[in-house]
């Protein structure tokens, strides 16, 4: 306590402002701790705020899944994007930084997100819009890059886009029970990458 004898405030923030932080939160109890780890009250503990406030932005935990999910999927796409900017004229770099970034993710990011890509789903349920709104983020990220430099028509570009990532989660599986090390994974993903498309290549 100070010398009014009050506790410190807690610090206002917008509403919007007050969602990032907690979903930044919740993402990092998932990558401590895995899903089994996330909680209205676990969250509420970890960000410093009451429970109450957790409900007003989150009205039960399926929904702070989703949330957290469609989170974690964000800041991955924006890394990946980053990563084609650097690279545009060089496709597998921009893979290799692309993979390279999502192996640095906490193991229950990857898990989340692995679910999200390859996990079951209802259809029309909240997650299954969740991937179709993903793999369409994914796709048109990737679509032109592929396309333009190999000469591959935009279906197939497409396809392997998609294909690609979701490979990518299988992956990372390896790397947690240690049959590969990061740089491994990282050296095999851009040479399986390389040999989808340079098949694709001669095909067309």
């Amino acid at each position: 306590m100070g010398a009014t004898g009050k506790t410190n405030p807690r610090k206002y923030l917008r509403a919007e402002e007050r969602r990032e932080q907690l979903l930044a939160a919740a993402a990092e109890l998932v990558g401590k701790q895995g899903w089994g780890g996330l909680g209205m009250i676990p969250l509420a503990e970890a960000a410093g705020v009451s429970r109450q406030l957790v409900y007003e932005h989150f009205e039960n935990l399926d929904v702070l899944h989703l949330e957290v999910t469609r989170f974690l999927f964000e800041e991955v796409f924006r890394a990946v994007s980053e990563a084609l900017e650097r690279h545009p004229e060089d496709l597998l770099a921009a893979t290799r930084t692309g993979i390279g970034l999502m192996l640095e993710l906490p193991r229950g990011a990857r898990l989340a997100l692995r679910d999200l890509a390859a996990g079951p789903t209802e259809p029309g349920s909240a997650v299954d819009r969740l991937r179709a709104h993903t793999k369409r983020q994914v796709t048109d990220l990737w679509v032109e890059p592929i396309h333009s430099q190999t000469g591959i028509d935009v279906r197939e570009a497409r396809a392997l886009a998609w294909m690609m990532n979701v490979a990518s989660w299988a992956l990372f599986d390896l790397v947690d029970d240690g049959t590969l090390t990061r740089e491994q994974a990282v050296d095999f993903y851009v040479r399986a990458s390389l040999g989808a498309i340079s098949a694709l290549v001669a095909e067309s």
